[in-house]
């Protein structure tokens, strides 16, 4: 039972969603950027998958008043985000989950359905490609090429081309929601006062949220270490090869515990929750898509929402519950109340994981899931992947 809690779950310590089993040797494959996509490039495609089948290709779970775990069902979870309380539903998935991907165009395509206004909000574009994103999706002038080219979107883009296409044929929105890559990467390796003095009175600073940001909370500050530790790394790396991190920015995992780095990763959560809350001021319903680590546990995007937003946002149905059962046991006790869900929110996380393993597990399902998000999807890890095996930094 000890290695199946392990092999089909295992989300231990706030290093939660990346500090995987050992049985998963792509677990902690989640990555914040992709290259991007160049015309000449030969991209990594995989089938389509067919019709998805509960029970086989995912298990869906959901979280009880109580914070007991309940398994249920993709209608149930469709009904849900649908509610008109739940203003924004954020998704966290791992980027090269094609089952994740399938379910995410069912999510999107109800929600888009719902006769009132729809924003689709994606980590996978930066803040500076809006324009030429208006004109294919909105304006519907440009050819998809040429917004390709200008958009930088992620080297697995066919997996979000169905979603942006969605928005393209009804007519709504689709947000670039992340940090221009160039200004996290400055903030990784000058500091955030060096954004702060680059972006004054300059064009760049639209593209942000107000600076300086607001300081990390304990928990995600935990996370994050317990992410980027040594211990959390892909079973082909050399243990002494602190090399890995994000090329993307330019920090290694042994810069982990530096503020620099730290800000960085906060310049992506806050981007996102600048741009989540400006699309829910304009009163749209708004889907957002990211990495799992910016959302679980209450901790990244979910903390900085509230901080740019109205405080009469309204109730939220969604009790938001400690997180201190999924904290290693040895760390220091907590210093300040558990997280709540932001008012008004939904969110979903999908998790790869053995769903064979995992239903042998009933009726005892591990308690852990409960703390992830509103909503958790365990995926069949077995699915081929969406992206090569190159990759290990956090998302």
């Amino acid at each position: 039972m000890a290695y199946a809690m392990q092999r089909c779950i295992a989300l231990p310590a706030t290093a939660g969603l990346l500090a995987a089993w050992n049985g998963r040797k792509n677990s902690t494959r989640q990555t914040t950027g992709r290259p991007p996509v160049m015309c000449e490039a030969k991209q990594h495609v995989v089938p389509p998958l067919q019709n998805l089948v509960d029970g086989k290709d995912y298990l869906v779970f959901r979280r009880a008043a109580n914070g007991k775990v309940v398994r249920s069902t993709l209608y149930a979870l469709l009904e849900d985000v649908a509610k008109p309380v739940n203003r924004c539903v954020m998704l966290g998935e791992v980027h090269d989950d094609p089952v994740a991907h399938k379910l995410q165009e069912q999510i999107v395509d109800h929600c888009s359905r719902l006769g009132e206004p729809f924003t689709l909000s994606l980590e996978m574009f930066e803040t500076d490609v809006q324009r030429p994103l208006d004109e294919y999706v909105l304006k519907r002038t440009i050819r998809e090429q040429d917004m390709l080219q200008d958009c930088r979107p992620w080297g697995n883009y066919q997996d979000y081309r169905p979603l942006v296409e969605i928005c393209r044929e009804r007519g709504f929105r689709v947000v670039a929601a992340n940090a221009p890559r160039r200004y996290v990467s400055l903030v990784a390796r000058m500091g955030e006062e060096a954004l702060i003095r680059l972006v004054e009175d300059d064009e760049g600073k639209p593209l942000l949220p107000p600076l300086p940001l607001g300081p990390m909370s304990w928990q995600y500050r935990e996370k994050f270490l317990q992410t980027m530790s040594p211990g959390v790394r892909p079973a082909n790396k050399d243990p002494d090869d602190s090399s890995e991190g994000c090329p993307f920015i330019g920090f290694k995992s042994s810069d982990a515990s530096s503020e620099k780095t730290m800000c960085a990763q906060g310049l992506w959560d806050h981007t996102m929750a600048f741009n989540l809350a400006q699309a829910l001021r304009n009163g749209s319903k708004v889907v957002h898509l990211c990495g799992a680590f910016h959302c679980a546990h209450g901790l990244g995007i979910p903390e900085a929402l509230p901080s740019y937003m109205p405080s009469n946002t309204g109730p939220t149905e969604h009790p938001w519950l400690p997180i201190d059962e999924t904290l290693s046991v040895d760390r220091v006790a907590p210093q300040q109340p558990a997280k709540s869900s932001p008012p008004g929110s939904c969110i979903v996380v999908s998790w790869p994981a053995s769903i064979a393993m995992t239903l042998a597990m009933e009726p005892r399902w591990p308690s852990s899931i409960s703390a992830i998000a509103d909503w958790t999807i365990l995926t069949e890890e077995l699915h081929e992947r969406s992206w090569p095996e190159n990759e290990g930094h956090v998302s």
